[in-house]
């Protein structure tokens, strides 16, 4: 065999895995099909089973269509005058908010073709969800917005909260749970607003957090605290709850909730953006069984993302560089509103098929964005080290007694505490050219106005981890024949010539000294090593001999 057969191989053989390792990025997109392509924009898409439907402008103004995947057939759902919208279906029975006589819920059995009208009232009935024989929706017959409810098999409308001054909105429905964002507990519109002058007093503190309801007891519960920012949306599926929110800028996060064990964890944070969007992403959330769905402008335009919650996999299903918004899912089957057509159409993706994985989810970031600005921080602590010394030996010592380990621990807690909250307060990258071209004085000195606060915090939290350091390397006490060192912090110590020594006393806690001038110093034996504390006091003890200790109590 030719000796260089193998070499000759290596290049194949790293090409294999090249080509393995990026087939993913290869393959994406080309599994996404087109569910309506007409002319007129589509959007608001619902799905279950095979049913598909949509809010549809083909005629003029909103109608609501569908589409059965498995035939590959489009129909009219509801094309009354006036406008129908936000079509929701559950089995064969589809809801939406219909406009023909003010704004009511409207509904359609696909297999009788009987339609129907939910609640014959004046008010205003938006936003409609349905699960089994349940519709709830955002209802406006107190002035403020509520959660409404009605049983198909009973033809009872019912009432899920009360609250009078604040809104309760945007509800979603599984089973025996019905969930909304609530403003209950912020300082209500209402309160700061003048009639006379028809402004408001002062700006309110208008706070969202989730709230859920449960049916069967007729008991409700608060699932978040009332900081949760700006609420985005808000999708349920069985004990899992998923929301979108965002803190006043365009990074959004995403949470998740399980009802049964009562905790809340994190699917998506973003840290950085190359492009700000007009508007917060995280609108448009789906969940089914351990998918999740949601829109992303990470890319610069409007693309669908997912995340599987058992695996804990991240991923992209669209690429168009045109916009897609507002997914739905079901099944293996997930859809969306889709602009590459220069109007609004829905396109679907079937989740069996590859899809592109997100190498760099969110959890990588975490530990990068730690050790990025953890490298920050490292410049800050030698500076601070390199101009108090950490450790400096300039004669020959008798014996060291190291401090208790609490000492070091905590400003490197205080330093750990807040590593942990820069991935929320770091600035957003901005790489809009525009801002640094021409490439003025004036830009310049913004550039420094919004970097200075975080070199501050920086060169906070590298002192705070230099004294940590110095803590937990420098010792407490010093001791040789002809004197006692008291180390009492980065910058100050206690000098005590044996020679001046008059009396030490020993305590429970501490270990007193008086000098030829009666002046008292201590040290705290608390602050100590534990192993040391023994050591120390029988060194002061023995040594010098020239005088003889007075054991206290």
């Amino acid at each position: 065999m030719n000796p260089n057969y193998h070499v000759r191989l290596i290049p194949f053989t790293v090409l294999a895995v090249v080509v393995l390792f990026l087939f993913p990025f290869f393959v994406q997109g080309s599994h996404e099909f087109p569910i309506t392509t007409e002319p007129h924009n589509q959007y608001d898409p619902a799905i279950y089973g095979n049913i598909v439907v949509w809010t549809d402008e083909r005629n003029g103004n909103k109608d609501i269509y569908g589409y059965d995947l498995s035939l590959q057939e489009e129909f009219p759902i509801c094309t009354e005058p006036g406008d129908q919208l936000s079509p929701k279906i559950y089995g064969h029975i589809v809801v939406w908010a219909d406009e023909r006589n003010g704004s009511s819920i409207y509904g359609v059995n696909l297999q009788t073709k009987e339609k129907f009208r939910v609640v014959a009232n004046t008010h205003t009935q938006v936003f409609p969800e349905i699960y089994g024989d349940i519709i709830v929706w955002e209802d406006e017959e107190r002035g403020n917005e509520d959660i409404y409810g009605y049983n198909l098999s009973t033809q009872q409308e019912f009432q899920i909260t009360t609250d009078r001054k604040r809104d309760q909105y945007g509800p979603v429905i599984y089973d025996d749970i019905v969930v909304w964002a609530d403003t209950r507990n912020s300082d209500a519109w209402m309160d700061y607003y003048d009639p006379v002058t028809k402004s408001f007093t002062e700006w309110p503190d208008y706070t969202e957090y989730i709230c859920g309801y449960n049916l069967s007891t007729q008991q409700q519960f608060q699932i978040t605290p009332a900081d949760l920012g700006v609420y985005l949306d808000l999708s349920i599926y069985g004990e899992t709850i998923i929301w979108g929110a965002s803190t006043g800028d365009p990074r959004t996060t995403i949470e998740s909730y399980n009802l049964s064990e009562s905790r809340k964890s994190r699917i998506f944070r973003d840290f950085f953006y190359l492009c700000p969007p007009d508007y917060a992403r995280g609108e448009g959330i789906a969940i089914f069984e351990d998918t999740v769905l949601w829109t992303d402008y990470r890319n610069c335009n409007w693309d669908i993302y997912g995340y599987n919650l058992k695996t804990g996999k991240e991923f992209q299903i669209t690429t168009d560089e045109s916009n897609q918004l507002y997914p739905a899912l079901y099944g293996d089957i997930a859809i969306w509103t889709d602009t590459r057509n220069g109007n609004q159409d829905i396109y679907g993706f079937n989740l069996t098929s590859p899809v592109t994985p997100v190498i760099f989810n969110y959890r990588l970031k975490v530990i990068f964005v730690y050790l990025f600005y953890g490298m920050l921080i490292v410049p800050f602590t030698l500076f601070f080290m390199w101009k108090g010394g950490l450790m400096k030996v300039t004669m020959s010592w008798i014996a060291d007694f190291r401090r208790s380990c609490i000492i070091p621990i905590l400003p490197g807690f205080v330093a750990v505490y807040f590593l942990s909250w820069l991935p929320e307060i770091i600035p957003s990258v901005n790489l809009d050219l525009s801002r640094w071209i021409p490439f003025s004085l004036l830009n310049l000195l913004g550039i420094l106005h919004s970097i200075l606060p975080y070199l501050v915090y920086y060169a906070i939290v590298g002192y705070l981890v230099y004294l940590a350091l110095w803590f937990w390397k420098s010792p407490y006490i010093r001791i040789n024949a002809e004197e006692i060192v008291i180390l009492t912090n980065k910058k100050g110590k206690i000098l005590l010539k044996w020679s001046n020594i008059k009396e030490i006393n020993f305590k429970r806690y501490t270990v007193e000294f008086s000098d030829l001038l009666d002046r008292k110093f201590r040290i705290y034996l608390f602050l100590v090593n534990r192993k040391d504390s023994n050591d120390l006091i029988q060194v002061l003890k023995h040594l010098p001999v020239k005088y003889s200790p007075s054991n206290g109590e």
